[in-house]
């Protein structure tokens, strides 16, 4: 009975949308466009960080650093991730999949998130890997998607990645989410986020920013931030920080142009009036001196920024991510005068801390039993073989 229950739950909350800011402003999207609401905690917070402001000599009235936190957006997995994987698990359930597969770094949040809330949906999860630099989110990641019953692939490099997961992809009921959750469905996530900031303007828990600074990896929250800012009427300029190497990103034209294109076929059927989108260099600066070197290693810098963000606000970054962001953001601010008058949002899509559901003490008695829970590939980064960086600042 209990499973019964559990599936006909399931059937319908696939357009459940409680959290849909994108179906208030286009209710008749919500009979076509497959959605199940996983972000309990939308809309996520928005705090504006005056102690900053005073460090980074922004000048009053008009002046004003905020922070969109979603890390809260929800309790079992947060972040960025889960927005997107609203609308990629409702299509997999569409689509009658019992399994999806996916990919990224070791320590992919992406890859967590997927499987954490695949899981909450019945789904079955695989998910294949690359190597990266060990960081303590990573050992954290790794430990979740196996409590959460991921099938855990790891890879020699990229290419290995690619064609298991293509391989995998292949079997019959198996939905392929791509790396990021960056397709044109998944973007859809981050469409729907800015009709949720504005709907926070129109609250008064904001003005609309000049600037609003993201993160730049797989390009799938930055295309769908642009393509909502455009939809949504919103004026914001988006600076993207890039945090992946320069020779994954081919250029703006063939990263954020050609997904907003794809984001423009999937709706225009539903919503002719976005044929008249689109995106331009004005639009989006891609920020590319903050990537230090290799994907996930911390500089200095970054690390002091990480730590006045966590000693100011009370808000912990990663330094894959959303602490390479910040860190542009300060440079950037302390750099050019005109920007200490505006009005800035940092959009922090990193998940800190613990899902709800598990304590420390399952957390640490994970760790301990980390042998038997993941493939023996993957011990190097619990075994002390691959170090983590003395920057790293934990989850």
């Amino acid at each position: 009975m209990k499973t019964l229950f559990h599936g006909l739950l399931l059937v319908l909350s696939v357009n459940t949308s409680f959290g849909a800011s994108f179906f208030r402003a286009y209710p008749l999207l919500q009979e076509v466009v497959p959605h199940v609401s996983l972000c309990e905690g939308l809309p996520t917070p928005i705090t504006r960080l005056t102690d900053l402001e005073k460090i980074l000599g922004m000048e009053e009235p008009s002046g004003r650093l905020f922070i969109k936190d979603d890390s809260k957006t929800s309790a079992h997995f947060g972040g960025n991730k889960p927005r997107k994987l609203e609308f990629l698990l409702a299509r997999a359930r569409q689509k009658g999949c019992n399994r999806v597969v996916t990919q990224g770094g070791v320590g992919s949040n992406h890859c967590c998130a997927t499987a954490t809330h695949a899981r909450h949906l019945g789904l079955a999860c695989t998910c294949v890997y690359s190597p990266q630099l060990n960081t303590a989110y990573l050992q954290r990641n790794l430990l979740l998607s196996a409590k959460a019953g991921a099938v855990m692939l790891p890879c020699a490099d990229r290419n290995e990645r690619r064609d298991q997961v293509a391989a995998i992809a292949s079997l019959p009921g198996t939905y392929l989410i791509p790396p990021g959750g960056s397709s044109a469905r998944g973007c859809l996530g981050f469409v729907n986020a800015a009709f949720e900031l504005k709907e926070q303007i129109e609250r008064g828990e904001l003005p609309c920013p000049d600037e609003i600074y993201i993160t730049f990896g797989s390009s799938g929250s930055v295309t769908g931030l642009l393509f909502g800012l455009k939809l949504a009427g919103l004026p914001c300029h988006v600076t993207a920080s890039c945090v992946v190497p320069d020779a994954e990103k081919t250029a703006f034209s063939q990263d954020i142009v050609g997904l907003f294109g794809k984001i423009k076929k999937l709706l225009r059927p539903h919503l002719p009036e976005v044929e008249l989108l689109e995106v331009t260099v004005d639009d989006v600066t891609i920020d590319w001196d903050h990537y230090n070197e290799e994907y996930a290693r911390i500089s200095g810098e970054q690390a002091d920024a990480m730590r006045l963000l966590k000693l100011t606000s009370g808000i912990s970054v990663d330094g894959t991510y959303a602490g390479k962001t910040f860190t542009a953001l300060c440079d950037h601010v302390k750099a050019n005068p005109a920007l200490r008058t505006k009005k800035i949002l940092f959009w922090n899509t990193f998940f800190s801390g613990l899902p709800t559901d598990v304590s420390p003490e399952i957390f640490s008695a994970l760790q301990k039993n980390y042998a038997t829970l993941l493939p023996k590939e993957l011990y190097p980064y619990f075994d002390g073989s691959k170090t983590i960086s003395h920057l790293d600042q934990g989850f």
